[in-house]
């Protein structure tokens, strides 16, 4: 890993403690790798509570490990799980980030609630494709 990558994944994770402060809830990292674009996900939890709400960011890098120009409406969110919904699927990139946020309702019966289970968070941008995993903790417990 090059110093500059280096630098800017030291970067992400000191504003990512930053924003989310010194809670016990554990952000889920992703990083994607290859030798087009770059997506770096973060999610602020890794376990979410039902009606909860948790925190998205993605850091897009060019082929050559640079930070993405600002652009608008091009880095999708996606989840594997209908119940999760987006404040805004489809973001800005601004100095190579684009954030979002998300929340879980559990839909299941009070009498019959569903077990927890896990979804896959998905960014995407120009072709890079960069996934998160995290559990959706039933309202039975």
């Amino acid at each position: 890993m090059t110093f500059r990558k280096l630098f800017i994944l030291l970067a992400i994770i000191a504003f990512t403690f930053t924003c989310i402060g010194c809670s016990e809830d554990e952000p889920v990292y992703s990083l994607s790798q290859g030798t087009g674009y770059n997506i770096n996900l973060l999610v602020s939890d890794g376990e979410i509570s039902d009606a909860g709400s948790f925190s998205i960011q993605a850091f897009v890098t060019d082929p050559n490990g640079d930070p993405v120009p600002d652009e608008d409406n091009v880095v999708m969110f996606a989840c594997s799980q209908n119940e999760i919904k987006f404040y805004d699927d489809r973001c800005d990139i601004k100095n190579g980030f684009a954030y979002t946020t998300a929340t879980w309702e559990d839909q299941s019966d009070d009498d019959n609630p569903d077990p927890s289970m896990k979804a896959t968070i998905t960014a995407t941008y120009k072709g890079a494709i960069s996934t998160a995993q995290v559990t959706l903790v039933s309202k039975a417990f």
